[in-house]
């Protein structure tokens, strides 16, 4: 991944989950009936129009209204996040973030389990 891409807040990232779940492009109002908290429609588009400024959505405007689309797909996002959390908070130590995970009890033994399933399914490639 060559871009860098910009954290977005909570907020945010509640909008661009609600435009990643769309298969086509998204009017404020959809992305308003789809947030966990109520939000008043003119803070909903405020909201999307900053992301479109930040580069995460596009806007086409149709007719009267306007239509949101992902620049930056849901994937790409959560690869650039995750990279991110593990660089600065666990020094980019794969196993200091499973560690802290684990002592924290956010993931037990199955998890574990599959962890190891899945690195084992990695090895074979």
């Amino acid at each position: 991944m060559d871009k860098e891409i910009k954290r977005l807040g909570d907020a945010e990232l509640e909008i661009m989950l609600a435009v990643w779940e769309a298969a086509e492009p998204v009017q404020s109002g959809y992305v308003q009936q789809r947030l966990r908290r109520t939000w008043p429609l003119p803070a909903v588009v405020t909201a999307m129009n900053r992301l479109v400024d930040k580069g995460f959505l596009s806007r086409e405007k149709e007719g009267r209204v306007n239509r949101y689309r992902p620049l930056i797909a849901k994937e790409e996002y959560k690869t650039a996040e995750g990279r991110s959390v593990l660089h600065r908070l666990y020094g980019d130590s794969v196993a200091g973030l499973v560690t802290a995970l684990y002592d924290g009890k956010a993931i037990g033994e199955e998890d574990l389990q599959e962890l190891r399933a899945f690195l084992d399914g990695l090895e074979g490639k």
